[in-house]
C-alpha cells in the first residue's frame, strides 16, 4: 500500500514537472516588414509548452508596432515556420517538438506585418537558422488555417478537446456538463493562466469517475503529415496492456514492418522507449486537453497508415 502510494506521488511529480515545461522562442520582425532604418532587436519569451501560441500575441504585437507598416494595430495573426504555415491549434511544445532539428537551440520566430494581400505573404528570404518560425499579422492566412479571432476562439477548442478525450475514456462527457458554470470557467482560466493546482483542483473530479478507460485519446504528430487520431483500446485482444511500440505498429504496419528502430519517438521532447505502457502514458503524460501527443521523427517516407483516419480539423501540415 505504502510504496503505491509513494510510486502515485512519484507520477503526480512527474505530471506536475511536465506541466511546468517551456519554450525558449525569439520572434524576429519579417524583413518584408520594417518600415524603419534599423531592425528591431529580436524579443524573446520563454512559452509554456502546454498553451497556444495566440494567447500571447499582445506583447509581440506591442513590442514590434513601432518598427512594423501602419495598420497592424489589430492585425490577426498566423504563423509559419520556413514558409510552412503553422496551426495555432497545436500546443506550443508539440509545435516546436515537430519543426526544430536542433531542440537545444531557442525556437525562432519572426513576426511578419505585410499590407493586406489577396495572397499569403511571400516566402521570408532572410538567413535566419533553418528554424525560422514566422509571425504573419496582417496578410490573409492560408486557406486550411483554422479561423482566429481572440482567445474565445482557443478557449473553445481547449474545452472542446477536453470533452473529446473525456468521451473516448469514458464513453461520455457527463462528467465535464455536470460541472457548475465556475468550474467550467475556472478549468479554461486556470490553464491559460498555467496554474497547475487549481486546474488539477477542478480535473480530480472531472477524472474520478474514470474507472476503467475505453479508450487511449491518442494523436501521432509527424512532420508533413496530418495527424493521427484513433482510438486505441488500453489492452490488446488477450488483456494483456499495451505499449506505445505495439500501439504504433499496429497503427502504422506499413511504416515500421516489426521494427521500431528507426524512429525517434518523444512525449513532451522526452525520447520514449516503445514499450512504455500506454494507459500510464495516457494518465500522466497527456496534455491538459486529455490528449497523448506522441512525436514520431522517422524516415518512414509516403507510408500508409491503415485503420487511422486524420483528426477532423485536416491537422495536416501542407504548404498554401
Amino acid at each position: 500500500g505504502h510504496s503505491m502510494e509513494a510510486e502515485r506521488a512519484n507520477d503526480e511529480d512527474l505530471r506536475h514537472r511536465l506541466w511546468e515545461g517551456s519554450v525558449p522562442v525569439v520572434f524576429e520582425l519579417a524583413a518584408t516588414d520594417i518600415v524603419v532604418e534599423r531592425p528591431p532587436h529580436p524579443y524573446y519569451l520563454l512559452l509554456p509548452r502546454n498553451s497556444y501560441l495566440p494567447l500571447y500575441i499582445s506583447p509581440v504585437r506591442d513590442y514590434f508596432l513601432p518598427f512594423g507598416p501602419p495598420a497592424t494595430s489589430d492585425g490577426t495573426p498566423w504563423f509559419s515556420h520556413n514558409d510552412l504555415p503553422l496551426k495555432w491549434h497545436y500546443p506550443i511544445g508539440v509545435l516546436f517538438d515537430v519543426t526544430m532539428k536542433d531542440p537545444s537551440r531557442p525556437w525562432n520566430v519572426c513576426v511578419d506585418w505585410t499590407p493586406p494581400l489577396t495572397h499569403p505573404c511571400p516566402p521570408h528570404t532572410s538567413h535566419h537558422p533553418t528554424h525560422q518560425i514566422t509571425v504573419h499579422f496582417s496578410s490573409p492566412p492560408p486557406h486550411h488555417l483554422l479561423p482566429y479571432q481572440d482567445a474565445s476562439d482557443v478557449q473553445w477548442l481547449f474545452l472542446n478537446a477536453v470533452k473529446e478525450a473525456t468521451y473516448l475514456k469514458s464513453g461520455s462527457t457527463k462528467s465535464i456538463t455536470d460541472l457548475s458554470k465556475s468550474d467550467q470557467t475556472e478549468l479554461w482560466e486556470s490553464f491559460r493562466d498555467n496554474s497547475y493546482q487549481r486546474f488539477w483542483n477542478v480535473m480530480r473530479e472531472v477524472t474520478k469517475s474514470e474507472a476503467s478507460m475505453r479508450f487511449v485519446p491518442l494523436r501521432i504528430v509527424r512532420m508533413g503529415k496530418p495527424v493521427l487520431q484513433h482510438p486505441v483500446t488500453p489492452q490488446d485482444e488477450e488483456g494483456q496492456p499495451r505499449t506505445l511500440g505495439a500501439v504504433l505498429l499496429s497503427a502504422m504496419p506499413d511504416c515500421f514492418s516489426a521494427d521500431l528502430s528507426t524512429a525517434v519517438i518523444s512525449v513532451h521532447g522526452i525520447q520514449t522507449p516503445p514499450e512504455m505502457p500506454i494507459t500510464w502514458l495516457s494518465q500522466y503524460c497527456s496534455h491538459p486537453d486529455g490528449f497523448l501527443y506522441v512525436i514520431l521523427q522517422h524516415s518512414i517516407g509516403f507510408c500508409v497508415s491503415s485503420g487511422f483516419t486524420a483528426s477532423g480539423w485536416g491537422w495536416g501540415w501542407e504548404k498554401p
